[in-house]
Protein backbone atom coordinates (compact mmCIF):
# COMPACT_ATOMS: atom_id res chain seq x y z
CA UNK A 1 0.00 0.00 0.00
CA UNK A 2 1.30 3.47 -0.82
CA UNK A 3 0.37 6.76 0.79
CA UNK A 4 1.46 9.63 -1.45
CA UNK A 5 1.47 13.29 -0.46
CA UNK A 6 3.48 16.44 -0.96
CA UNK A 7 4.02 16.52 2.83
CA UNK A 8 3.72 13.58 5.24
CA UNK A 9 3.30 14.71 8.87
CA UNK A 10 5.70 13.11 11.37
CA UNK A 11 2.81 11.34 13.12
CA UNK A 12 1.76 9.67 9.86
CA UNK A 13 5.37 8.66 9.14
CA UNK A 14 5.49 6.92 12.55
CA UNK A 15 2.24 5.08 11.82
CA UNK A 16 3.53 3.99 8.39
CA UNK A 17 6.81 2.74 9.89
CA UNK A 18 4.98 0.87 12.65
CA UNK A 19 2.52 -0.80 10.27
CA UNK A 20 5.26 -1.74 7.82
CA UNK A 21 7.15 -3.44 10.63
CA UNK A 22 4.04 -5.42 11.63
CA UNK A 23 2.74 -6.45 8.20
CA UNK A 24 4.63 -9.36 6.72
CA UNK A 25 4.85 -9.99 3.79
CA UNK A 26 2.64 -7.00 2.91
CA UNK A 27 4.22 -3.56 2.85
CA UNK A 28 2.93 -0.10 3.59
CA UNK A 29 5.09 2.79 2.46
CA UNK A 30 4.76 6.53 2.25
CA UNK A 31 6.01 8.59 -0.66
CA UNK A 32 6.55 12.23 0.10
CA UNK A 33 6.84 14.33 -3.05
CA UNK A 34 7.67 17.94 -2.19
CA UNK A 35 7.65 20.41 -5.08
CA UNK A 36 10.34 23.03 -5.63
CA UNK A 37 10.61 25.86 -8.14
CA UNK A 38 14.04 26.48 -9.62
CA UNK A 39 15.47 29.29 -11.66
CA UNK A 40 13.94 32.35 -13.26
CA UNK A 41 11.53 30.30 -15.35
CA UNK A 42 10.14 28.59 -12.28
CA UNK A 43 10.99 25.05 -13.37
CA UNK A 44 9.03 22.66 -11.18
CA UNK A 45 11.15 19.95 -9.56
CA UNK A 46 9.65 16.97 -7.71
CA UNK A 47 11.90 15.21 -5.18
CA UNK A 48 10.35 11.93 -3.98
CA UNK A 49 11.28 10.47 -0.60
CA UNK A 50 10.17 7.01 0.51
CA UNK A 51 9.30 6.51 4.19
CA UNK A 52 8.43 3.35 6.08
CA UNK A 53 11.11 1.06 4.71
CA UNK A 54 13.03 0.97 7.97
CA UNK A 55 16.06 -1.29 8.14
CA UNK A 56 14.28 -3.44 10.74
CA UNK A 57 11.19 -3.93 8.55
CA UNK A 58 13.30 -4.78 5.50
CA UNK A 59 15.39 -7.28 7.50
CA UNK A 60 12.33 -8.98 8.99
CA UNK A 61 10.73 -9.45 5.60
CA UNK A 62 13.93 -10.90 4.12
CA UNK A 63 14.71 -13.24 7.01
CA UNK A 64 11.40 -15.11 7.03
CA UNK A 65 11.57 -18.84 7.70
CA UNK A 66 9.27 -21.60 6.59
CA UNK A 67 8.90 -23.49 9.87
CA UNK A 68 8.81 -27.28 10.21
CA UNK A 69 8.42 -29.69 13.11
CA UNK A 70 12.19 -29.91 13.49
CA UNK A 71 12.93 -26.17 13.26
CA UNK A 72 10.00 -25.34 15.58
CA UNK A 73 11.23 -27.79 18.23
CA UNK A 74 14.81 -26.56 17.88
CA UNK A 75 13.66 -22.96 18.41
CA UNK A 76 11.51 -24.05 21.38
CA UNK A 77 14.58 -25.71 22.88
CA UNK A 78 16.65 -22.54 22.44
CA UNK A 79 13.95 -20.32 23.91
CA UNK A 80 12.55 -22.49 26.71
CA UNK A 81 14.79 -25.51 27.19
CA UNK A 82 14.78 -29.21 26.37
CA UNK A 83 11.71 -30.13 28.48
CA UNK A 84 9.51 -27.73 26.47
CA UNK A 85 10.91 -29.04 23.16
CA UNK A 86 10.20 -32.61 24.35
CA UNK A 87 6.62 -31.65 25.29
CA UNK A 88 6.07 -30.25 21.79
CA UNK A 89 7.51 -33.45 20.33
CA UNK A 90 4.97 -35.55 22.27
CA UNK A 91 2.11 -33.20 21.31
CA UNK A 92 3.01 -33.22 17.60
CA UNK A 93 3.42 -37.02 17.68
CA UNK A 94 -0.01 -37.40 19.28
CA UNK A 95 -1.66 -35.21 16.63
CA UNK A 96 0.02 -37.08 13.78
CA UNK A 97 -0.68 -40.56 15.21
CA UNK A 98 -4.39 -39.75 15.62
CA UNK A 99 -4.96 -38.61 12.04
CA UNK A 100 -4.47 -34.90 12.71
CA UNK A 101 -2.69 -32.32 10.62
CA UNK A 102 -0.15 -29.65 11.46
CA UNK A 103 0.26 -26.48 9.41
CA UNK A 104 3.50 -24.55 9.86
CA UNK A 105 3.78 -20.77 9.65
CA UNK A 106 6.16 -18.67 7.58
CA UNK A 107 8.01 -15.72 9.04
CA UNK A 108 10.40 -14.70 11.75
CA UNK A 109 8.22 -15.93 14.62
CA UNK A 110 7.57 -19.68 14.82
CA UNK A 111 3.97 -20.78 14.66
CA UNK A 112 1.89 -23.88 14.12
CA UNK A 113 -1.81 -24.66 13.82
CA UNK A 114 -3.25 -28.12 14.25
CA UNK A 115 -6.40 -30.06 13.44
CA UNK A 116 -7.42 -33.24 15.21
CA UNK A 117 -10.47 -35.21 14.06
CA UNK A 118 -13.22 -35.75 16.62
CA UNK A 119 -14.64 -39.24 16.51
CA UNK A 120 -18.17 -39.75 17.87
Amino acid sequence: MLIVSDDLPEELVRVIEFLNGQMNPAEILGVEVPQYLWGEGGVQILVPNIVGATRQAVDLKQLGTVWSRESFQEEAGHRSGAPVAAAFDRLFGHVESHGGRLSWSEGVTPGVAGWLPIKP
